[in-house]
C-alpha cells in the first residue's frame, strides 16, 4: 500500500506540472524570424556575371548573362522563403496541438481535483444526504459545464445534484493564474483560472451551509471554510454583480490577442492604437457574488462566478440587454433560495 501511495504521490505531481506548462506556454512562439528577400545577392550576381561575360565574351552577352544570373538568385532566394514559411507553418501548427493537449489535461485534471474538494468538504459536514432538501431544479453554471458533462455530474454526484448548489470563480489562494484562450478551429472561447473557488450550498430542515473550498491545482493544495446559518436566522439572500478594468502592459495585452488567435493586422492596429493612447483595447472581469444578510444585521458574502472578457470595450448599457442562460439561472436559484428563507421565518412565527 506504501508504494501505491508514493506512485500516485509522484504521477499526481507530474500531472501538475502539465497544468503548470499550460499557463506558461507560449502558444505562438516562434523564434524563426520573418525571412526578407536578398535583393543585394541578386544584384551582386547580377553584376559579377555580367561583368565576367561582358569583359571575356561581349557586351550582349554579358547583359544576358547578368540578368540570368540575377533571376537564378532571386528564384533561389523565393525557394529559401517558402522553406523557410513551410518549416514555420510546421512549427505553428505543433505549437498549436501541444497547447490543445496541454489544455485538454489542465481540465481534467481541474475536474479531478474539484469532484475531489467537494465530496471531501460535503463529508466534512457530516450532512446525511437524506436531510437535505431537493431543489426544484438541477443547478449547473457555466464554469461547472466547462468540467464535466452531464452524465459524469450524474454519475459522480448521485442525488447530490439537486441537493446542493455548486458555483465556482477565480479564486485569490496561492499561484494565482488565468488564460483566456480561442480555439482556431471552432472560434469558441474557453477561461481557465487557478485556482478554482468552489462555493458550495447545502440546505436541511433547519439550516444553510455553505462550504468554501479554493482548489490549487498547481500546487495540489486547499483551503476549506465551512459555515452553518440557521435558515429562521436568515432575512434574505441576494446577488450582486460588478464589472472592473484591469491593468495590463501592452505586451501582455497582444500575447492576449495572439491566445485569442487576432489576425497580425489586427494585432498591429491594437499596437498602434495602444501606443496613441487609445484605452478601447481593455481586459476586464465581471464577478458575482451571493450576500446573505442575518436577522443580527451581519452579512456573509461568497463569489459565485467570474468571467473575463477581452477586446474592444463595451459599456454595460450598450450592449445586448438580453439574459444569458446562466444568469437566468442564477435568477431562479435566488428566488427558490429566499421561498425556502420564508418558509423557516413562517415556520418559526407560527
Amino acid at each position: 500500500m506504501p508504494d501505491d501511495t508514493a506512485a500516485n504521490t509522484a504521477k499526481g505531481a507530474a500531472d501538475r506540472k502539465s497544468v503548470r506548462k499550460f499557463f506558461d506556454f507560449d502558444v505562438n512562439s516562434d523564434d524563426l524570424k520573418p525571412r526578407k528577400g536578398k535583393y543585394v545577392i541578386a544584384f551582386w550576381a547580377t553584376l559579377i556575371a555580367g561583368g565576367i561575360a561582358w569583359f571575356g565574351v561581349s557586351q550582349v552577352v554579358g547583359i544576358i548573362s547578368g540578368l540570368a544570373a540575377g533571376a537564378f538568385a532571386i528564384g533561389i532566394d523565393r525557394v529559401l522563403i517558402q522553406m523557410q514559411l513551410n518549416t514555420r507553418t510546421k512549427k505553428k501548427e505543433e505549437n498549436h496541438a501541444e497547447f490543445r493537449k496541454l489544455a485538454t489535461e489542465t481540465r481534467r485534471i481541474q475536474a479531478a481535483d474539484t469532484m475531489k474538494a467537494l465530496m471531501r468538504v460535503f463529508e466534512r459536514t457530516m450532512i446525511d444526504r437524506n436531510s437535505l432538501r431537493v431543489l426544484e431544479q438541477k443547478y449547473v453554471f457555466e464554469t461547472e459545464r466547462s468540467l464535466f458533462d452531464e452524465e459524469t455530474l450524474q454519475d459522480k454526484l448521485g442525488d447530490l445534484l439537486n441537493k446542493s448548489i455548486r458555483m465556482m470563480s477565480r479564486g485569490d489562494f496561492t499561484n494565482q493564474r488565468w488564460r483566456k484562450i480561442r480555439w482556431t478551429d471552432t472560434r469558441k472561447e474557453e477561461l481557465f483560472f487557478n485556482p478554482i473557488r468552489l462555493v458550495a450550498l447545502f440546505l436541511t430542515e433547519t439550516q444553510l451551509v455553505i462550504c468554501d473550498v479554493q482548489i490549487d491545482s498547481l500546487g495540489g493544495d486547499l483551503r476549506e471554510d465551512i459555515q452553518r446559518i440557521s435558515l429562521p436566522k436568515v432575512v434574505n439572500i441576494h446577488f450582486t454583480a460588478e464589472r472592473k478594468r484591469l491593468a495590463h502592459t501592452v505586451e501582455e495585452l497582444v500575447r492576449m490577442a495572439e491566445d485569442l488567435d487576432y489576425s497580425a493586422k489586427e494585432i498591429e492596429d491594437m499596437k498602434k492604437a495602444l501606443k496613441e493612447g487609445d484605452g478601447d483595447w481593455v481586459q476586464e472581469e465581471m464577478t458575482s457574488h451571493l450576500r446573505i444578510t442575518r436577522t443580527d444585521g451581519g452579512f456573509l458574502a461568497v463569489p459565485i462566478r467570474s468571467e473575463v472578457f477581452f477586446g474592444k470595450h463595451t459599456s454595460a448599457l450598450d450592449q445586448d440587454s438580453a439574459l444569458t442562460e446562466n444568469e437566468i439561472a442564477i435568477d431562479r436559484m435566488i428566488n427558490e433560495l429566499n421561498r425556502l428563507v420564508e418558509h423557516a421565518g413562517g415556520a418559526r412565527a407560527e
